[in-house]
């Protein structure tokens, strides 16, 4: 505005995502392997899978299918594979205006491309049948993806760049300042923002070809919608100060699940975990702290000392931060919840 108090600024950049060492390991044929075989008590008619004798012991003869044994590594790269990348943009905007407060506005945009992934090219995606069950431990209706019996324990990986698991992230940040004057000083904020990728992109084994992995596109990662923060100092008579901290956050996004086991239907490659909803379409509950400290400070001969009373959660806060997201009997059961009240009591001294 001409008056040397508001400032613009761009940035845009593009950089190599690392890569780990899971990349190399992931084609190294010293690996070890496993199978996982069917052994329960016997249904009326059941035949394998089962104690067939009922001595609870297992024999050969009483193991269910085999899902197979990849030997070696079933792992390849494709020969033109590229580096994955990120693009990242910004622009702010920032104005000091009366009272020593500046106010700042400010947009991202933060894209990954070329994204590492597999599928399993062994067992294409058409070679999946569809069958409509009703999973028993929840009573919900699904349709599950059976493997072509042919086709079972074959593997064939083929890693490649996957635009599938391309993630997008556009936030806005808002924040104000106000600098240290009349014995008081405050920071606060608002945050707006969505990541949307492959929901099951940090998983390393899922397969692309695999129908079961559903609803694969939504919001990714710890997603906050909205946030909003503020701390502040003022500084009280007689060496006294008192802080404080406030925070308000939108609860972390739901992955609503169904296992579909043997006790539901036998499938060719095992059990199957499904997304039965858009992640996300339910939430934690929102999230508030407040955090309040106390100290006083004085200088006797060289030593300065400073006793402090810190309060973390001070309204003794009890939202549900982890709870069970596999439909069934313990269905939202609470595995986690914000830590209690705390206070905590301190001194410093120096000389």
């Amino acid at each position: 505005f001409g008056d040397g108090k508001t400032a613009l600024k761009f940035s845009a950049s593009r950089y190599d995502q690392p890569i780990t060492l899971s990349n190399v390991q992931r084609v190294n044929p010293l690996v070890s392997t496993n199978d996982t075989r069917a052994w329960t008590v016997c249904a009326a008619g059941q035949t394998s899978g089962c104690d067939l004798n009922g001595d609870l012991i297992p024999q050969l003869n009483e193991l269910g299918v085999s899902s197979g044994f990849p030997f070696g590594t079933n792992n390849r790269y494709n020969p033109d594979l590229q580096w994955p990348s990120s693009n990242e943009y910004n622009i702010e905007v920032q104005r000091q205006i009366p009272g020593n407060v500046v106010v700042s506005v400010g947009y991202t945009r933060r894209e990954t491309r070329r994204n590492i992934g597999s599928k399993n090219v062994a067992v294409p995606l058409e070679s999946y049948i569809p069958l409509q069950v009703t999973e028993v431990n929840s009573g919900r209706q699904v349709t599950v993806y059976n493997q072509a019996p042919a086709l079972r324990g074959r593997t064939d990986n083929l890693w490649d760049n996957f635009p599938e698991l391309d993630t997008d992230f556009n936030g806005t940040d808002i924040t104000v300042n106000k600098r240290l004057s009349d014995r008081w000083s405050m920071t606060g904020g608002a945050s707006y923002g969505k990541t949307v990728g492959d929901i099951y992109a940090t998983l390393t084994t899922v397969d692309l070809n695999n129908p079961n992995n559903t609803f694969r596109r939504g919001v990714v990662g710890n997603d906050v919608p909205y946030s909003y923060r503020m701390s502040g100092v003022y500084e009280l008579p007689y060496q006294i100060s008192v802080s404080a901290t406030g925070q308000y956050y939108q609860g972390f996004p739901d992955t609503t699940t169904v296992s579909v086991g043997n006790n539901t239907v036998a499938l060719t490659q095992g059990t199957q975990t499904l997304t039965v909803e858009p992640r996300g379409t339910t939430r934690l509950p929102a999230v508030k702290s407040l955090d309040v400290s106390v100290r006083k400070s004085w200088k006797m001969g060289g030593r300065s000392i400073e006793p402090r009373v810190d309060l973390y959660n001070l309204t003794n806060a009890a939202t549900i931060l982890g709870r069970i997201t596999q439909l069934g009997p313990t269905y939202g059961r609470v595995s986690s919840i914000q830590r209690g009240r705390l206070i905590k009591l301190g001194m410093s001294v120096e000389f």
